[in-house]
């Protein structure tokens, strides 16, 4: 429908018809993106790396045509996080298209991160560049951690949730020193680079006693700084913070990247 009495048709023309001549009509909606589906698994994985990145921004980027190199230290000099301070290939495979040679790009990745006196990282999102992680496996590099990503329908998570939204709960656009000490977190520095959601769950003294963020870009939501305080733990406030920010995602896709398909080789 182009408007209440035009149709647009199948050659890109449109016709006037008489509402009152319609025998029988249909309502189509646009379905809702669901996080298992689209574009080929290495496409996806890839689109996840590149969102994941711009959620949690590293607050020095530098480009080597497929590869982003990223460092974010803290005033001690000491790196913050390992997403914010490796190199992301995201270029087409097999290497993440450096535009230069292997040999070269690596040259210029231990430098970017000599002169900051951090170590070279590579973060290597599988499998789509499996190739490079076989390639830098051979020439000595050993893997630093193994990390995977979650991927699920804000649908299934608010259903799954629904009676776990907890009364104590709170949401704000900043994360206040309270949120950011109930887990020694070191990673404002990058937080603060990015719109997010912060939650809350506090005890009856107004002390926070669990946490989350929620960033989102395109139809994508990221979930990170999840954390229950030791003593509360076991009572069921994971999944309150968890429902909650699917009750209030803007996007219709959940991701969360946690330690445990990507390789960070170093």
């Amino acid at each position: 429908l182009r408007s209440a009495t035009t149709i647009g048709k199948k050659d890109g023309s449109c016709e006037e018809f008489d509402p009152e001549r319609i025998f029988a009509w249909r309502a189509v909606f646009e379905p809702e993106a669901r996080a298992g589906r689209g574009a080929p698994y290495s496409e996806r994985i890839r689109e996840l790396e590149r969102i994941a990145n711009i959620t949690w921004p590293a607050k020095d980027q530098t480009e080597i045509g497929g590869w982003i190199l990223r460092a974010s230290q803290r005033e001690d000099g000491k790196g913050i996080s390992r997403r914010a301070n490796s190199v992301l290939p995201l270029g087409a495979p097999p290497y993440g298209d450096p535009q230069i040679s292997l040999d070269d790009a690596l040259t210029l990745v231990k430098d970017f991160y000599s002169s900051r006196i951090l170590p070279p990282l590579i973060q290597i999102p599988l499998p789509a560049y499996k190739q490079l992680d076989e390639m830098l496996e051979e020439m000595g590099w050993s893997i630093d951690l193994e990390g995977e990503m979650l991927i699920a329908d804000r649908s299934d998570i608010v259903n799954n949730y629904s009676g776990e939204l907890s009364s104590h709960l709170t949401i704000s656009a900043e994360c206040d020193r309270a949120w950011l000490e109930l887990h020694d977190d070191r990673s404002e520095i990058i937080m603060r680079n990015y719109p997010a959601k912060y939650f809350s769950i506090e005890d009856d003294h107004s002390s926070v006693i669990a946490r989350g963020r929620l960033a989102s870009s395109d139809d994508w939501a990221m979930i990170a700084a999840i954390y229950v305080h030791p003593d509360h733990r076991s009572q069921g406030l994971g999944r309150k913070i968890l429902g909650a920010m699917a009750h209030h995602s803007p996007s219709p896709k959940l991701a969360s990247s946690v330690v445990g398909a990507s390789n960070h080789r170093s």
